[in-house]
Parts: C-alpha cells; structure tokens; sequence
C-alpha cells in the first residue's frame, strides 16, 4: 500500500468534521467549472504529467477523510494507477457501485475515483486539463484548510513545466505510432522536499513496480493477465526496456 507522502503528513488535514457542501444529486457543483488558469497550464503539460497530477491530488483527498474511513480500496486504485500511468495494463478498470459510495466522505473519493478511471481509458475524449483542474478543485472543497494544498500545487505545477511539458506533434509525421502520452513521471516528482533529477526516473519506475504486490491489491492485475493484452510486450513489474 502507498506510505503517506510527507507534505500531506506535515499539513494534518485529517479531521472528522464534514461541514463542507455536498449534494449527492448534484456532484458536478463539487468540482466544476475548472479553473481556467490552472486548467490553462495543465493543458500544456504531457498527457501523464497530467494524469501523475491527478493522482497526487487524490491522495491529498483520499487521506483528508483518514479519520472518518478505513476503507483501503481509494488508496489501492491510486496505487494501481500510478503504475497504469506506465502502462494501463497493470491496473484494472473499475466502476464503483454509487450505492455504496455516497455521502459526504465516500461521495468525494467516488467522484475523484471516476475522474481516475476516466483520464486513463477515456483519455482522448477529455478536453486537455480539465479532469486535473476538476481534482483539484474536488481538494479545495474538501480540505478545511487549504494553504498547504495551494502551496504545494503551485510549486508542483512549476516542476512539472520544468521536465514534463507536452511533446512536440510532428505534423510531417502522421503515422506516428510511438507513445505520445510524454514521459514517464514518477511519483517523487510530487514530493518537494527532494530534488528531482530527470535521469533517474526509470530508476524510481522501477522501484515503484518492484514494490508492487498483484496478491495484496486486486486493483492490480496478475502479470499473465498483462501478458494477454494486445499492446502490452514488456515484463510486467519491470519498467520498459
């Protein structure tokens, strides 16, 4: 299971107080419309820069509610796609049952759940930034406090404009078949406490899959299953070579 990132232990948003707005029947008030300055420099990041951005967020989300949930399910889909964000064969697609998801604490993790699952298969219908700016926004509702959150998205965004900005389309080249979803990102790209060096990426890949347990989180698949996927070619739990 994913260790609790430092800035989210420094800021101690954990509390069992839900005072914040939350219609179950209108859950679009929740996270949208988008904020369109940040949506605006999230679009020009790669396609996982962006989906590594929304992961970070939900896990600020996911352990907000540490005190009022012990469900474990939020935080192994999260784990699950941090590695599908390499390659969606690892993770498997899931629709949460509304029934069991609903209310003030479950309803939020629902929505950020479905944004997940929805930036990682549906990824060519989403309009470029949205899907983050909507996470973001879902935190912002639920976080009693949001100055440690804001800090931190603001100087993860400028990491992420440093290393991970969109690839370049080459318009010569419309048979383009190579990945275009940008490089790797690694999830200590979103602690700022360290430096990060781009060269160590697959390094911190590789660790991150090595580290990864098919039999304790079902979210994950079994490495023959990912071998049935058509486009999957690689060894699962190890980075691409």
């Amino acid at each position: 299971m994913l260790t609790t990132p430092k800035h989210i232990l420094d800021a101690k948003i954990a509390n069992n107080q839900l005072l914040f707005p939350w219609d179950e029947w209108q859950a679009e008030k929740a996270y949208a419309p988008a904020d369109p300055a940040l949506q605006e420099r999230l679009a020009k990041l790669s396609d996982r820069a962006n989906v590594a951005f929304m992961l970070a967020c939900a896990e600020w989300l996911i352990h907000r509610f540490d005190l009022v949930s012990n469900d474990p399910l939020p935080l192994m889909y999260v784990e699950a796609a941090w590695a599908a964000n390499i390659h969606t064969a690892y993770c498997r697609y899931m629709e949460t049952d509304d029934d069991d998801w609903h209310g003030p604490a479950r309803g939020p993790m629902n929505l950020a759940l479905a944004m997940i699952v929805d930036s990682l298969w549906d990824a060519q219908d989403n309009t470029p930034g949205e899907y983050p700016a909507w996470m973001s926004n879902l935190v912002l509702l639920v976080l009693s406090d949001s100055a440690a959150f804001l800090d931190w998205r603001d100087q993860v965004m400028t990491r992420l404009e440093q290393y991970f900005p969109a690839p370049d389309d080459d318009p010569d080249d419309i048979f383009e078949e190579e990945d275009t979803r940008g490089d790797y990102v690694p999830r200590e790209v979103f602690d700022l406490s360290l430096p990060f060096d781009p060269s160590t990426t697959n390094a911190l890949c590789e660790q991150f899959l090595g580290g990864l347990d098919h039999r304790q989180n079902h979210c994950l698949h079994h490495p023959d299953e990912m071998l049935n996927f058509e486009d999957y070619v690689d060894t699962p739990y190890k980075m691409p070579a």
